[in-house]
This record gives structure tokens, C-alpha cells and sequence, in this order.
């Protein structure tokens, strides 16, 4: 099982705002992606049942934490992939992670999603105090320490296995520090990881880790360091106290790069840092790259291609909604200060009652027509949210899946990884003669290939696949017929339907 914490995506949000967001996306996720989906909620602390009156008490709490920004926490319990939690388990877990936060009188609201194979629990946790009316401290401020304790407590309470880095685990004593081996390279953040596996794609951090640290190494000074960089479409440079790797245009700390990429570090071999000459010139961005083999086996040339398309069209179509909205906007601005200067040209001189009172009337006519243009805004930006949203584009497995079949989408799934599935099925049998000739079903074994299960005699020929709904026969001999049949009779009964050439059906 794994914890995390999720940032508040939105730091200006009022509190309103953020705790009614996430509210609908915990009980709705498919709002904001079709593949996911809520198959259980609860929630702690509520004196209503309706789900609009909770957000509405989760929001009036909230609110008399008046030195408090944010009191509003957002975690994530994740299982492995193929395990099942069950409302009992939602439960008790979330008892645990509320008793090792002391959270237990607080407000929450929880809710397990699904995405194809994967479960995992949203906890959205309210540290206002109900009583006192104050943001309490979660472990006094390390929370995340709290969230790896409480996440031992569950693996050890409901039997998960442990995550191999996991950094707590029960033993006599109670919950204690695991006892990790050191770490030699920095590793790579959560998110990084799974944008990698979302989109094929190797990250802009994994390309720099790959080229950037032999390139230090072999250059002899800062010029040659930026020239050999400008090669590979990057650049090194200051930014505040310190320096930051861009990989075309996307920003990377040094440090995460390689411990001996920082400013200190480099200015310690080749001097004060000096910004590239003017005959350094910077090449296109690096090409995308498939994040593996299997991704490249697969088609993400294609896959980026598509993607591509897709961004710079959805970008071409937002900019061209950004650039009606200015000149609405500014057509408005516009007529209203024409109509201003003409309500107010000529002499006012002795009617400044009259002037104050015109001035009233005409400022909140005007601030009605502002107010409506937002609304239109608003109502346009949603409607080409709805019409063309960020997610639509699949994700690299969706694609593969689409394109290519269920077998080459597991394929990639479970690129290095050990799978959980197993590979064959071998039933208990009688010690036979080696490399029979095949007879009937029991001399063909199962192996389980994505959603297929394929038959295949000792000598490792398949004779038949069964795909669910129907078995297709591949080896048209007597004795994989027959087994195929068997198969058939015992899942479907009597009732066959046999499809093929007419001497097959024969």
C-alpha cells in the first residue's frame, strides 16, 4: 500500500471553492475522467446526510479558522494492483489514519475509485478543530510521517503486503523506522514516474539524467559545458540563488539531475559561473522518446505524433477562444467609455446632485453589463471545457489497447513488472510418457496470455484459444477439436454453436 499527499492545485482558491472541488471529485470522479470511477464513500463528523448540506458545514468550519489559508488536507491510499479492498477494509483504515493524525472528531469525507485494475482511497480531512473553531497540527506539522506510520498500521491490521521502500513497518515494539538499504541515486518522483507510464514517454528529467552528467564530466569549462549542452537543445543557467537545467523549455533542478550538477558544485572545478557566449546557440528541443522498448515496439512514434496533433490543436482552439473573449471584453470598455463621455460632456456646473446621481445610475448599469460578460465568459470557457477537454486524448495503454488489442495493453502494463497473474496454469496429473501424442483436454495446458487463455499440447503447440464468450480452435487436428469441444461443453453446456468452413464443421 502506498500513501501520499496531494497538494492544493489552487493555493488562491477560497476555501469554499477547494473544499466544494473536491468534494464533487471524490463522490464524481468521472466528471473529470471518464475512466474512473467512485465505487464507495463515507464520510465522519456531520450532523446532516445530504451531500450538498455537508459541503455546506465542511465549508461553514472551515471558515472560522480564520488564521488558517487552507485547513483543508487531501490524501491517497493506493493498493496494489488486482487487490480489492471491501467497505470493511475502507473503514478500519480510515479509523486507523484518523487515530494516528488525532483527527478522529474531525470532518471527513472519503470516497474508493477505480481505475481499470487500481483502488484507491480519497480522503479529504477538514483540521478544524468542531470545538474550539482552530486549524489543529497534524503530528505537529509532519503529517507525512503520520500518513507512513498509519499506512504500516493498515498493511499490518488487514494482511496487504508491504511496499519494498516502505518506511514503517509493526513488529513487538510497535511501529518502528524499516531499516532501508542507501539509496545511490536520487530517485525519481511519484508524479514523474506516472506521467512516464500515462504517456509512453520518457520525462524531460529522465532524458537529462541520461545525458547531462557525462556531458559535465567531459567538458573542460563553462563554455564548453554550455556549447555541449546547446547541442542536445539545453541549457544551464542562474535563477535566484542558485542555477536551473532546461531541457528545451522545461525547467529541471540540477541537483535532481545529479548531486554534482549544482552551482556550487560546478563552480568549484571551472570557477564563477559565466552565462553562455554569444556563438552558443541552442538546437530544438530534444525529440520525444519512448519510455522503454516495449513502448517503441508498440507504435509511440505514432502514439506522440497523435498527441501532438491533439495538444497543439486543443492550444490553437483555446488561444482562439482567449483572443473573441479580449475583443469582446474590450469592445465593451470601449463603448462604455464613449458612452460615458457623451453622458457626461457639456457644462454641470450648479447641478452637481444631478451629476453624483448620473454618475450612480450609469457606473451600475455599466457594472451590470461587466457582470454579464463575465457570466458569458465563464459559460464559454465551460462549454469549450466540456467540448474539448485536456484529458480526452488516451493514455499510451488506452491507445495500445485501441489499436492493438488487449495483449500488447498488458504487454506494456506490465513491462518490468512481476506479474500477479500467472503465466500457466498446471493441474495435478498422472506421470506420463514424455511427448505423448495428444488425445483430448487433458493433455493440453493453460496458459493465461492478457484476457485470453491459450491451450497448448506438450509439444507446446496451441491448439485452441478461449476468449470468454467463444473458443476459436487454431489446431484443426482430431485431438484439439475434441478437447476444444469438451472445454466447451463443460463451460456452455449442450447448446454449441460451431462456426467455420463447412468440412470443419463436419
Amino acid at each position: 500500500m502506498i500513501g501520499k499527499k496531494i497538494a492544493n492545485p489552487n493555493s488562491r482558491a477560497t476555501k469554499a471553492s477547494r473544499i466544494e472541488g473536491l468534494a464533487h471529485y471524490i463522490v464524481s470522479p468521472e466528471k473529470e475522467n471518464g475512466t474512473e470511477k467512485c465505487v464507495y464513500s463515507g464520510f465522519r463528523g456531520f450532523l446532516t446526510d445530504a451531500f450538498s448540506s455537508r459541503t455546506a458545514e465542511m465549508v461553514a468550519l472551515a471558515e472560522e479558522a480564520i488564521r488558517s489559508k487552507d485547513p483543508i488536507e487531501h490524501y491517497v491510499l493506493s493498493w496494489r494492483e488486482g487487490k480489492r479492498p471491501t467497505p470493511a477494509h475502507i473503514e478500519k483504515a480510515v479509523d486507523l489514519l484518523l487515530d494516528e493524525f488525532g483527527m478522529e472528531d474531525h470532518q471527513c469525507l472519503y470516497g474508493l475509485h477505480q481505475d481499470t485494475d487500481n483502488f484507491h482511497l480519497h480522503i479529504m480531512l477538514n483540521r478544524t478543530d468542531p470545538l474550539s473553531g482552530r486549524a489543529e497540527r497534524i503530528n505537529k506539522g509532519f503529517d507525512i510521517e503520520a500518513l507512513h506510520r498509519a499506512v504500516a498500521r493498515i498493511e499490518h491490521d488487514q494482511g496487504w503486503s508491504r511496499e519494498e521502500h516502505g518506511r514503517y513497518e509493526v513488529s513487538a515494539e510497535g511501529v518502528v523506522r524499516s531499516e532501508s538499504p542507501k539509496k545511490e541515486k536520487v530517485r525519481k518522483p511519484s508524479r514523474i514516474r506516472d506521467a512516464e507510464r500515462r504517456t509512453g514517454e520518457k520525462s524531460a528529467l529522465s532524458v537529462a539524467r541520461e545525458r547531462v552528467p557525462s556531458i559535465a564530466r567531459e567538458a573542460t569549462g563553462w563554455q564548453d559545458f554550455h556549447w555541449k549542452l546547446a547541442g542536445q537543445g539545453m541549457e544551464y543557467r542562474l535563477r535566484g540563488a542558485g542555477a536551473v537545467l532546461l531541457v528545451g523549455e522545461t525547467p529541471i533542478k540540477p541537483s535532481d539531475v545529479d548531486r554534482k550538477l549544482g552551482l556550487k558544485s560546478l563552480e568549484k572545478r571551472w570557477g564563477a559561473f559565466e552565462p553562455p557566449g554569444p556563438a552558443i546557440e541552442k538546437k530544438a528541443a530534444p525529440a520525444p522518446e519512448p519510455v522503454h522498448e516495449t513502448a517503441k515496439d508498440l507504435g509511440f512514434g505514432a502514439y506522440a505524433k497523435a498527441r501532438r496533433l491533439h495538444v497543439a490543436s486543443r492550444k490553437e482552439a483555446k488561444d482562439a477562444l482567449n483572443r473573441r473573449i479580449e475583443r469582446e471584453r474590450k469592445a465593451l470598455y470601449e463603448r462604455q467609455r464613449e458612452e460615458r463621455k457623451n453622458v457626461f460632456a457639456g457644462s454641470w456646473k450648479g447641478r452637481g446632485a444631478a451629476l453624483n446621481a448620473l454618475r450612480s445610475v450609469l457606473a451600475a448599469k455599466q457594472a451590470g453589463e461587466r457582470a454579464e460578460i463575465q457570466d458569458r465568459i465563464k459559460t464559454l470557457r465551460k462549454q469549450f471545457s466540456n467540448e474539448s477537454p485536456s484529458c480526452f486524448f488516451p493514455d499510451f495503454e488506452e491507445w495500445v489497447r485501441k489499436t492493438r488489442g488487449n495483449q500488447a495493453a498488458d504487454r506494456y502494463r506490465y513491462s518490468g513488472k512481476t506479474r500477479e497473474i500467472p503465466t500457466e496454469i498446471r493441474p495435478d496429473e498422472p506421470v506420463r510418457e514424455k511427448n505423448p501424442e495428444p488425445r483430448d483436454i487433458r493433455d493440453y495446458l493453460p496458459e493465461v496470455v492478457g484476457r485470453e487463455v491459450r491451450y497448448s499440447n506438450a509439444q507446446g503447440k496451441t491448439g485452441f484459444i478461449d476468449s470468454g464468450p467463444k473458443i476459436r480452435v487454431v489446431d484443426r487436428s482430431d485431438a484439439s477439436v475434441l478437447a476444444a469441444l469438451q472445454l466447451a461443453r463443460q463451460k456452455y453446456g449442450k447448446d454449441l454453436v460451431v462456426s467455420g468452413l463447412k468440412e470443419f464443421q463436419d
